[in-house]
């Protein structure tokens, strides 16, 4: 497991996966599978019993999700709805309080009009379908949200959540030539 923890953060570039298997062998909050087995909210749980082949589908269709068309326009949305924000804070498990204080997909949802009053926070197929966005790629906001940024203020999850965002965004590469 050790082996796969190492080879997991350089094959995920920029995307939090070492978190999810921290060496020291903590647990994070999150949800039982069909198992008994706790689990991250990115989908993912933090022991030994992890199938290997299941991991590395969770990676690639993570990975495929960020790096996709739906994916770069989410983040690129999310980004624009975080500096949209007249107050910089971010809430942790909830999309939106009555208050209107909201997650970082909470905000997304809020800029474009979605009304999250019944949604669910913890139904991740409905949220990914209310974003466009894939189920393993709400997984992972959430947990960056509100697992991952667990010890920081409102607004320090604000800056951290839009630093995160920021380094999802893929630059486009010219097809053009050097003459």
């Amino acid at each position: 497991m050790d082996y796969l923890r190492r080879r997991a953060a350089p094959l995920v570039a920029s995307i939090h996966l070492y978190s999810l298997f921290p060496a020291s062998g903590e647990k994070h909050a999150g949800m039982e599978n069909k198992r008994g087995i706790t689990m991250s909210r990115s989908g993912l749980c933090s022991c030994d019993d992890v199938d290997n082949w299941e991991m590395i589908r969770w990676i690639g269709s993570l990975k495929s999700a960020s790096r996709g068309k739906r994916g770069q326009e989410f983040f690129k949305a999310v980004l624009e709805a975080l500096d949209a924000m007249p107050e910089k804070e971010l809430i942790a498990g909830d999309l939106q309080t009555a208050t209107g204080e909201v997650c970082a997909m909470g905000a997304l949802a809020v800029h474009r009009g979605i009304k999250l009053d019944d949604v669910d926070p913890e139904d991740y197929d409905k949220v990914a379908s209310l974003l466009n966005i894939a189920t393993s790629l709400a997984r992972e906001v959430a947990y960056m949200n509100d697992e991952y940024n667990d010890d920081k203020t409102p607004h320090e999850r604000w800056v951290a959540m839009r630093e995160w965002v920021m380094k999802q965004i893929t630059p486009v590469e010219s097809g053009g030539h050097d003459s």
